[in-house]
């Protein structure tokens, strides 16, 4: 799994919600975009939707959308912290030291970047 263990805990990327899936990491960004009706209340359709979009985009490697994140490898699980900046509509910016590292090792996302100054 992507996590690391030592003597009695276990660490995630900062950022990931062990205890939540991959659809719930990501839509989390969006969950105002995602209410509908009179009441306001969450569309799981939507959610799963999204999610989907998203991990199809990213290309992450899950069983599907219900898949715990801490289930998944560390690569996959920064994929899903990327599809969660990405799901509002947004790009990433290239100045982020962790950004940066990231996409020199996955230049097929480019297009994902905010365009440099």
């Amino acid at each position: 799994a992507g996590y690391s263990q030592s003597q009695n805990s276990i660490t995630f990327p900062a950022g990931i919600l062990p205890d939540l899936s991959v659809q719930q990491n990501i839509s989390i960004s969006v969950l105002e975009r995602i209410r509908q009706g009179l009441l306001r209340l969450l569309s799981m359709r939507h959610e799963r939707e999204l999610a989907t979009e998203e991990m199809s985009r990213l290309r992450v490697k899950a069983r599907g959308p219900d898949q715990s994140v801490a289930e998944l490898s560390g690569g996959n699980q920064q994929k899903v912290l990327l599809g969660r900046a990405l799901a509002p509509g947004g790009k990433v910016i290239p100045e982020c030291p962790l950004i940066q590292g990231w996409m020199a090792q996955h230049a097929d996302y480019q297009d994902l970047l905010l365009p440099s100054s």
